[in-house]
């Protein structure tokens, strides 16, 4: 049971393989506004979702609780792992539309001015 527990929550993928009793493929999407792609699963979702797990934090300076990590568990050998802009979409093998589909649709809620990572490889060499 020590390996429910990851570091700051719950390890979402022992918390997959304890309800489904299998190994998750994983993807997910990032630099997506939280809020919109937060209530776009659970609207599009509502009907699939078995139990919802939540870390959240009090904010002082707002007055108001947030949540750090959300995890979504769902019908179908499924879970949503939201953690601020990523969503990490779990699934069985052989159901890469619906999580393609998902994807697209959070993809529509892409932050305002979001940039792809660029990444260089420096050498670096002794003289």
């Amino acid at each position: 049971m020590s390996q429910l527990f990851n570091a700051q929550y719950i390890d979402p993928r022992v918390v997959y393989a304890l309800f489904f009793n299998r190994l998750p493929v994983m993807g997910y999407v990032n630099e997506i506004d939280p809020v919109r792609g937060f209530e776009l699963v659970r609207t599009k979702m509502k009907d699939d979702i078995l139990e919802m797990y939540q870390h959240y934090y009090f904010d002082h300076a707002k007055a108001a609780t947030h949540s750090h990590e959300t995890i979504f568990v769902l019908r179908k050998d499924r879970m949503i792992v939201q953690g601020g802009e990523c969503f990490h979409v779990f699934h069985a093998p052989g159901d890469y539309n619906w999580a393609d589909d998902l994807m697209k649709g959070l993809s529509a809620f892409r932050k305002e001015g979001a940039r792809p990572a660029i990444g260089f490889n420096r050498s670096v060499s002794a003289k």
